[in-house]
């Protein structure tokens, strides 16, 4: 089995010695690299092996499968689980092991099981889900076509990939109002431990209720900063640079090449399109080579 603390070797980004996995349960696992949107391992009792992907590049990918094969031998990887895209990991595992992307979930006229508690709220938020089998009340659920979340609801686990990266979202495959419903959504289901992309692990409740809280008001400020840039005919670069100048953005001193992804989406949003990722992926290149720092 796993070491609750750490393979025996770590990610690059990592000093030497420092752990690569925290024990969030005695079937849940999440790494704790920051440079890399990461990845969680649940563990049946068969000794069967979920990888829930946050958006690996190939080369975390491809580590962290090196680690687990040299370090827990006798676990094998029966399902991965993406909560985005695939950037390479699926060309990496055996072919008879299960694949699972948020596009396959099928609509559900119900909302995902919450704790049978008197003093749980109605959800109001609705997602398309499916059990992962052999993992008794884990969940995956598909909040946008192509972002998921998973949810252990016997432990209160919620693993949530880029809704939960540092700070602020990351709407690459979400828009404003799909993020704000999944965060609504959390607040609802009431979690003891929040995983996010980057590195994120919050574990005390209130803590976690604060994150949910923050990360919907930076929703409610980049709405307001999309407004105002379609008012003004601002290009997706020229309103990151205003909403940074006049402070509206300093409660998530995030990098800005996050802000101007989600600026992206907001406009996309409200002007009723499909996010052009390839101008996107332009514009980031474009202001990360302008300064010489980065932040995630």
């Amino acid at each position: 089995m796993l070491a609750d603390a750490t393979l025996t070797r770590t990610h690059h980004t990592h000093s030497p010695g420092a752990p690569t996995l925290s024990r969030l349960s005695p079937r849940v696992w999440t790494t704790r690299w920051t440079a890399s949107p990461g990845a969680s391992l649940l563990v049946d009792r068969h000794a069967k092996l979920t990888l829930v992907d946050h958006g690996l590049t190939q080369e975390a990918a491809e580590e962290l499968l090196s680690e687990l094969y040299t370090s827990a031998p006798g676990l094998r990887v029966a399902r991965v689980v993406w909560l985005r895209w695939d950037h390479g990991l699926s060309e990496r595992v055996p072919q008879r092991v299960e694949l699972l992307y948020p596009r396959q979930m099928q609509a559900s006229d119900a909302p995902p099981p919450a704790p049978a508690r008197p003093q749980d709220r109605q959800c109001r938020a609705r997602t398309h889900h499916t059990p992962l089998i052999g993992l008794p009340d884990v969940t995956l659920h598909a909040i946008a076509p192509e972002q998921g979340i998973v949810w252990d609801a016997a432990d209160r686990i919620l693993i949530a990939g880029d809704l939960l990266a540092p700070l602020a979202p990351e709407l690459s495959a979400l828009t404003p109002t799909q993020a704000a419903a999944a965060l609504e959504w959390a607040l609802d289901h009431q979690p003891r431990t929040v995983v996010g992309a980057h590195g994120t692990l919050i574990r005390s409740t209130d803590h976690i209720e604060r994150a949910l809280r923050a990360r919907l008001s930076y929703l409610r400020v980049l709405e307001g900063v999309c407004i105002q840039a379609r008012r003004t005919g601002a290009p997706p670069q020229i309103a990151v640079g205003q909403a940074m100048a006049d402070g509206r953005l300093g409660a998530w001193p995030v990098a800005p090449e996050r802000h101007l992804v989600n600026i992206h989406a907001g406009l996309a949003e409200l002007e009723g399109r499909a996010l052009d990722l390839r101008e996107v992926v332009a514009d980031v290149r474009a202001l990360a080579s302008a300064r010489p720092g980065r932040t995630r």
